[in-house]
């Protein structure tokens, strides 16, 4: 064989190798570059199922909220004869209006309306789709028409000894309104509707009442005709019903939206909102811009810097995997305190619980005395600081593994993992009286000694789930809180014999 056939075979064989190669490199940037398209995607929809979650745990908080000053209720009004004109009565009705969304507070005997915060019933017929609302638990309705332009409302029944029952009505568009502080600003539409997927009610302030989706019959009927496929439906539908958020496209007489659905706990109800497919796709793309930008800068260096491929492909899992953790630790951040929040604290303690069936541990439920008192004379920004103070000094007293959470306004949780024996324990509550004789919060100028009022109980001692553990601490701190505040109440004091003051 001559040179020039010699050379002709070498060129053939180098462009075989180098069109081998890259190829293999072709397919393994579009290999990347899908995978990058599919991490955005889920990134999109992670955005999306968080906000709905958001929500849906906002509307529980408030409920959890009007279960507490129902207690408050439920202990005064124990052996009290309640007339409309109770002066004290309607003090209380009042101050639950004037500190939480709720625009009318009802309380009823026997299922008939006996009083508001107002003191009188100007016209107690109004109230009859409430009226028997709240009689053996705490239930939710939607009352009103919900059709765009009539005032709906959320009423919430909660009930109390002797026949009675408290019933909060929570006007729709104040609950938007709140609910808008934590919102994803893109939302088109935002409805509760029920298991069977009617539509309950719109929540006004947010666009498109006109969606073909809120305007037909049944809204989850809707979305099975418009889902890609019937397993992606069938899907969103089992996950809805198991309590789990998620999302669904679906296109239905050329209304294309992403549409996002969480369980509302405590209720029979869904928050359901929906996107415009197009907005949804900007987010995508503005999540895939950085994949994007790697292929393109692979692509040009790929025939001298091969091994880069793999390096990228491995920095970019690692960044992504960093900022998924980051936005998990973000979701389980109370943001005033920097403390774990009410469903990151509760989550914890509930895995070592069931993990840890042989260990030992104790759980503290505490609130700040006259917390209430302190906003009205101080102010809620002095009310702000003195839970963030708290919240920086109470976590630096116990050790990293322990739960130390913020799980409502101004109620925290503290537990203590694996307590081997009665004197670490009775060192531990110490430490936490101790804590509360020595806080203070404010500035050089304003200095405020607070209290608290603390509630004990052990586990397996007391209980051995979760609930159970935070029933009998509770019920701790409520002795606390009865015997004058400013102290620690064991719950089994008996067997303990170490309640502190």
């Amino acid at each position: 064989m001559d040179e020039s056939k010699r050379s002709g075979v070498t060129i053939i064989r180098w462009a075989l190798v180098a069109i081998s190669f890259a190829v293999l490199v072709v397919i393994l940037l579009v290999s990347f570059s899908r995978t990058g398209k599919k991490a955005a995607e889920e990134q999109a929809d992670e955005k999306l199922i968080s906000s709905v979650s958001v929500w849906s745990e906002q509307i529980r908080n408030e409920i959890d909220t009007l279960e507490d000053y129902s207690a408050v209720l439920n202990g005064y009004m124990e052996d009290r004869v309640v007339y409309p004109e109770d002066s004290e009565i309607i003090y209380l009705l009042k101050s639950i209006v004037d500190n939480t969304v709720v625009s009318k507070a009802l309380v009823s005997k026997d299922g008939v309306i006996i009083a508001t915060e107002e003191g009188q019933i100007s016209d107690g017929s109004k109230y009859y789709l409430v009226q028997n609302l709240g009689k053996k638990e705490t239930e939710c309705r939607i009352t009103g028409d919900p059709v765009f332009g009539e005032v709906t409302y959320l009423a919430v029944g909660i009930p109390l000894r002797l026949n009675r029952s408290v019933i909060y009505l929570i006007d729709l568009n104040e609950l938007s309104a709140y609910l808008r502080k934590y919102t994803f600003n893109d939302v088109s539409f935002l409805a509760m509707i029920d298991r069977d997927g009617v539509c309950q009610a719109i929540l006004p302030g947010y666009a498109d009442y006109d969606s073909k989706f809120l305007n037909s019959t049944n809204f989850l009927q809707t979305v099975s005709k418009g889902a890609k496929n019937t397993d992606a439906y069938n899907l969103f539908k089992v996950k809805m019903y198991n309590g789990v958020s998620n999302v669904i496209d679906a296109s239905y007489l050329g209304d294309n939206r992403t549409i996002a659905i969480a369980k509302v706990e405590k209720t029979d109800f869904y928050l359901v909102y929906g996107v415009r497919q197009y907005i949804v796709d900007v987010l995508i793309e503005n999540n895939y811009e950085e994949v994007k930008g790697a292929v393109a800068r692979l692509s040009v260096v790929f025939f001298v810097f091969a091994f880069l491929i793999t390096t990228t492909m491995i920095v970019s899992t690692i960044k992504n995997r960093e900022n998924s953790r980051k936005l998990a630790d973000k979701a389980d951040t109370d943001l005033l305190t920097d403390l774990t929040n009410k469903a990151a604290t509760e989550r914890k303690i509930a895995e070592y619980i069931d993990n840890n069936p042989q260990g030992r541990g104790i759980m503290f439920i505490l609130d700040i005395d006259n917390f209430k008192k302190i906003n009205d004379t101080m102010g809620h920004v002095f009310g702000d600081l003195l839970l963030k103070t708290l919240g920086k000094e109470i976590k630096a007293e116990f050790r990293v593994t322990d739960v130390v959470g913020r799980t409502g306004g101004d109620e925290f949780m503290v537990f203590l993992k694996d307590i081997k024996d009665d004197l670490i324990l009775e060192r531990e509550a110490n430490r936490l009286v101790r804590f509360f004789h020595d806080f203070k919060a404010g500035d050089e100028y304003v200095k405020y000694s607070a209290t608290a009022s603390i509630g004990a109980a052990i586990f397996p001692d007391d209980a051995k789930t979760f609930k159970d553990l935070y029933i009998v601490a509770d019920q701790a701190l409520y002795r606390a809180k009865k015997r004058g505040k400013n102290q620690l109440v064991f719950y089994n004091e008996e067997e303990h014999n170490i309640a502190k003051n």
